[in-house]
């Protein structure tokens, strides 16, 4: 009768609405239940099923929930609409851009949304991947920036732009001013900078102060940070450079003297060795740290640095 008539569709569309927000949270089992229980048409709960897989892509972090509601309701076509293409590829570019870790890659979305290369090289779609590939290296990440740059066929061109040159140079110079070899061999093996700007008096400053603070600084050769690694790594930022040999024997003398005040004679001998420095040179430098260390009384180390390098103790 109608009013039986009129209860049954009540309660269908108070579930056909369940199944709409189970969708939108993410829950595709629930959303399929109630589709199956309330015997939902196909028509209404494949629009669900469209709409909470670009709201998930859209608001969602990654897109597994949306392909898990494409399988839980056998609904794999939806994926490759043009609404569901367009949402797959706009939140691999905004992970692409903001996500510092892991992000799509494009084979991803070929794989599951079928999206095609002509879409992918559109101008609307490429300056968006070179927005990420800026954000990715005012981040410092080299290696993700490279990703989307392959991802996206990104032309060479752009990577020679004043702007990308501009955030590289810029990270170059921040990783060595905070004394990091690894941030900043990172990003220049995968955005390689030209000699000029390595010449360039701000690099050449910031690359002596991290030098030094290397060579001088005690912290890094305490304890667990006691690498061999930290010891070698300035000597490939010397390489990288160009330094006057007079700038870098001066900087292996500053070095040698500080090691050894210090008692650290293994790592004076690697900088000696390393930068080339003369037997002469070795000498006055030990000579130099032990005339110091005699003056603050740390006798000790200065008899062992006086019998390493032959040079006698001051009467």
């Amino acid at each position: 009768d109608v009013e039986s008539g009129s209860v049954e569709e009540k309660e269908q569309s108070e579930a056909i609405k369940k199944m709409f927000e189970a969708l939108r949270d993410g829950y595709a089992d629930t959303a399929f239940a109630i589709a199956v229980k309330s015997s939902i048409p196909e028509e209404v709960y494949k629009n669900a099923v469209r709409e909470g897989i670009i709201a998930e892509l859209q608001y969602g972090w990654y897109g597994n929930v949306a392909l898990r509601m494409a399988e839980t309701f056998s609904l794999k076509d939806v994926l490759v609409s043009p609404e569901v293409q367009n949402a797959a590829l706009a939140a691999t570019l905004r992970l692409a851009k903001y996500n510092t870790t892991i992000f799509p890659r494009s084979a991803w979305l070929e794989e599951h949304f079928s999206i095609p290369k002509e879409k992918m090289t559109s101008p609307e779609v490429q300056n968006a991947a070179k927005e990420a590939v800026i954000a990715q290296l005012h981040y410092g990440n080299g290696k993700n920036a490279s990703i989307i740059v392959e991802d996206f066929s990104i032309d060479k061109e752009f990577l020679s732009s004043p702007e990308v040159r501009s955030v590289v140079q810029k990270k170059v110079i921040e990783y060595l001013n905070i004394n990091s070899y690894r941030l900043y061999s990172s990003l220049i093996k995968e955005f390689p900078i030209d000699k000029e700007f390595l010449s360039s008096p701000e690099v050449q400053s910031a690359a002596q102060r991290y030098v030094t603070n290397s060579f001088t600084n005690d912290a890094r050769y305490e304890g667990f940070s006691r690498d061999s690694r930290l010891v070698v790594e300035p000597f490939h930022l010397l390489r990288e450079l160009i330094l006057s040999e007079e700038k870098i024997q001066s900087l292996a003398w500053d070095g040698m003297v500080a090691r050894l005040r210090s008692g650290h004679i293994k790592d004076a001998n690697i900088i000696a060795n390393e930068l080339g420095m003369t037997d002469t040179s070795r000498m006055e430098a030990a000579e130099a740290a032990i005339k110091i260390m005699m003056k603050t009384g740390d006798v000790a180390t200065a008899q062992k640095v006086s019998k390493e390098f032959g040079v006698p103790m001051p009467s």
